[in-house]
């Protein structure tokens, strides 16, 4: 970038990052490996000592980490997994670079699936990010939001971050890093704000105000240690609320125990005014009785569970107090006073601009997602509270949290409690897993051999496996031989990070039904990112779903089908939208169906998808016996991959013209069009 250019990025459009190590190889070609550096990688884009100029507009810049690396057998974020079980560094580029630099702005963009950190200043004076969007999943390591270093002046304000490692990370390594202001932020999976963990040369001046932390593993955090530490002061936290963390305080001063040195962090001039958090562990952690951790506590408010973790620490209380009390606290304490209303700061993430692609009501919407009790997490695992997820899905109530320790929980399991939150503990999807080996013979019909029913609305569920076994253990039964892994029949769902594993019938994703031939209830659901497996009709039924990044794998049969999807008539709410999708199968596959239609009018659009080049010529195939295919709705757009080639498709299969693609531009565009 060069000094006074504004990179704009209209909406809809996506600048997408080679996956190509050469591209980004500094000349040592240590780029895509691992060593003991990890500094192999120019940036995607850098800014280097601009001045003025910025990205703004509403598209996106995707890092594509997810993606494998060109002339390689693995993605960059399976790399940087490898690089941490080995003890060494990855050596993956950084999305966005800003160094000695003044006056940079980043304005309502969106960053995603970076191979290393999203965006990171080093030397900066003067950086705003206003509306910035920063969407990546959970378990990519390393891949932080923002992270400001060696900086001043700097603005992180109306922005949005989910990722897989510090939302935000205000670090100074090289140089002081001071005035810095996080105001009216929400953050949801990642590891919190952060100062650290180099505060070498100070960190000082920073503001977080009016912040949301809402799944985050900590909340606010400052980290360091004897070989990187330095002093941090005049630090501010103020109407902050915090939810679903397992650390919502994290103040470590010895955030690595082997680390050496004369670097000793000193923590001081640290206020936290109007703070709530309802559960986790709140750790303060001085280095020694000679570096004690100062912190003032005013209007700070926790839940009964919280677990004071205090040492060499001198804790202060203002006129709000602090609740609980503070064994180590010096000054007044209160029990009982108003706690900072939180209720109406929670928002869901905006998938897209000025849209509520995530399925969350309206504010004023009637839906039971408006939490006016305080929300729990039960922990389900060996020596947790509840040993089965069906025992704490019983006890739940609206809006808590399922938190399920690694292990594989072999049950059947019922969720009917509207607005839960049902969440793997492990590092991805494969660590926590959830079984049965149930099939429509032996249980009374597809709809009851599920292995997870998540029969309410506003269910979430994320970062897990769920498998329906029936086939493994029963390879040569075909008849009755249906067999569901996941039932989702409720309406505004939401599934992210999932494998779900069978053969036949592995998904459906359907409503509860319909009271009429004519009045069927919606059944509104969102899934991302999540791996899904089978053979024969494996995506099925009537919900009007959106697939974003999905993996569609066929398995263990010479011609697979993938959807049977059954809209009954033109003006039911249903359909299935698979964007940006990519659809496999194992090398025993010949043949691969995109669908066939269980209903007159089902409905399937792959848009921006990337088909095997065994997918047959005409898309889709008809329902045995049927004659179903002209009425039904199938679109196939801008696909890539060898199976893209539509010189063969069927004259039936829709136009891609703009009308048709401007319905299924956004999940939002896609559910209102629809209704």
């Amino acid at each position: 970038m060069k000094s006074g250019v504004t990179l704009w990025i209209d909406q809809g459009a996506v600048l997408a990052a080679v996956s190509d190590p050469y591209a980004y190889d500094r000349g040592s070609g240590r780029c895509g490996t691992i060593d003991d550096k990890g500094k192999g990688c120019r940036p995607f884009i850098q800014f280097d000592g601009t001045y003025g100029g910025g990205i703004v507009g509403d598209g996106a810049i995707d890092g594509r980490g997810g993606e494998t690396m060109a002339g390689r057998s693995e993605t960059w974020w399976q790399l940087a997994r490898r690089a941490q079980a080995q003890q060494g560094k990855q050596n993956n580029p950084r999305l966005i670079e800003v160094d000695n630099a003044r006056d940079i702005t980043f304005y309502r963009i969106t960053l995603r699936n970076s191979p290393n950190f999203h965006a990171v200043l080093n030397g900066v004076t003067g950086a705003t990010f206003w509306g910035v969007r920063i969407d990546t999943p959970a378990d990519a390591r390393n891949t932080d939001g923002i992270d400001p270093g060696a900086s001043q002046d700097i603005t992180i304000a109306r922005s949005f971050i989910r990722t897989g490692d510090d939302n935000i990370a205000i670090k100074a390594g090289n140089g002081p890093t001071r005035h810095v202001s996080i105001v009216d932020d929400h953050f949801y999976w990642g590891h919190g704000v952060s100062i650290g963990s180099e505060t070498n040369a100070g960190v000082s001046d920073i503001l977080v105000r009016d912040v949301t932390l809402d799944g985050t593993a900590s909340g606010l955090r400052i980290k360091s240690d004897a070989s990187r530490g330095g002093a941090v002061s005049g630090v501010l936290y103020e109407n902050i609320c915090l939810r679903n963390n397992k650390k919502p305080i994290d103040f470590d001063t010895r955030y690595d125990d082997k680390a050496q040195g004369s670097a000793i962090p000193v923590y001081s001039n640290i206020v936290l005014h109007n703070v709530t958090a309802r559960n986790g562990a709140l750790v303060i952690h001085g280095y020694d009785g000679a570096h004690p951790l100062s912190i003032a506590f005013d209007g700070v408010r926790f839940g009964r569970n919280v677990i004071w973790q205090v040492k060499n620490a001198k804790l202060s209380a203002g006129p709000g107090g602090v609740t609980p009390p503070v064994p180590e606290i010096a000054g007044p304490t209160v029990t009982d006073g108003a706690i900072y209303d939180c209720d109406a700061r929670w928002v869901a993430f905006p998938v897209a601009k000025g849209l509520r692609g995530d399925l969350s009501p309206a504010p004023n919407s009637q839906m039971p997602h408006a939490r006016t009790r305080d929300t729990a997490i039960l922990t389900v695992g060996p020596g947790k509270t509840y040993d089965t997820v069906q025992a704490a899905a019983d006890a739940a109530k609206p809006g808590d949290t399922i938190l399920i320790q690694p292990g594989t929980y072999r049950e059947v399991v019922h969720l009917r409690t509207p607005n839960l939150r049902v969440a793997g503990d492990g590092n991805n999807a494969d660590d926590v897993v959830i079984e049965a080996d149930r099939s429509a013979r032996e249980s009374g019909g597809t709809a009851r051999s599920a292995t997870v029913f998540a029969e309410a609305d506003g269910i979430e569920i994320r970062q897990l496996t769920i498998a329906n076994r029936f086939h493994d253990r029963n390879p040569g039964v075909t008849e009755g031989a249906q067999a569901v892994a996941l039932s989702a029949t409720g309406d505004h769902q939401r599934f992210v990070d999932l494998r779900l594993a069978g053969w036949q019938d592995t998904l459906y994703a359907g409503s509860h039904g319909c009271t009429t031939a004519q009045a069927c209830k919606p059944a509104r659901q969102y899934y991302q990112d999540d791996v899904i497996e089978g053979a024969v009709d494996f995506v099925f039924g009537d919900a009007l779903a959106w697939f974003e990044r999905t993996q569609l794998h066929g398995i263990d049969r010479p011609q697979v089908t993938i959807t049977a999807q059954s809209r009954r008539y033109p003006g039911q709410p249903s359909g299935y939208m698979f964007h940006d999708c990519t659809v496999t199968a194992d090398p025993s596959v010949k043949t691969i169906s995109l669908g066939r239609p269980w209903q007159d009018y089902a409905t399937v659009n792959y848009v921006g998808c990337r088909l095997d080049g065994r997918v047959l010529p005409q898309g889709f195939t008809e329902w045995q016996g049927e004659r179903r295919l002209p009425t039904a709705r199938y679109l196939i757009a801008n696909a890539s991959g060898l199976g893209a080639d539509s010189k063969d498709r069927e004259p039936w299969l829709l136009k891609a013209d703009a009308t048709a693609l401007t319905s299924l531009s956004s999940p939002d565009s896609f559910f209102n069009a629809a209704e």
